[in-house]
């Protein structure tokens, strides 16, 4: 048996890439509870912040630093 796709579902399909990316293991756990409770998974979660940063130019996020010195674990807390 056969499946018709349209013009628009093949350009899709090539126009897909695969994004592997490095994490912390408690860092996603703690991400798919909260995405889970959104009712989003991994890959639309991320294409909303990719499509944020085209739209927006810019990356959404704020750094700032708890503590004046660039050492210790106060860095990034």
């Amino acid at each position: 048996m056969y499946k018709f796709i349209s013009l628009k579902e093949v350009t899709l399909m090539k126009t897909k890439e695969r994004l592997n990316v490095n994490l912390d293991k408690d860092l996603k756990e703690e991400t798919a509870k909260i995405l889970d409770e959104l009712g989003l998974d991994y890959t639309t979660a991320i294409t909303m912040y990719f499509k944020q940063i085209v739209n927006k130019k810019k990356i959404l996020l704020k750094f700032q630093l708890k503590n004046t010195t660039l050492c210790g674990r106060g860095f990034w807390r």
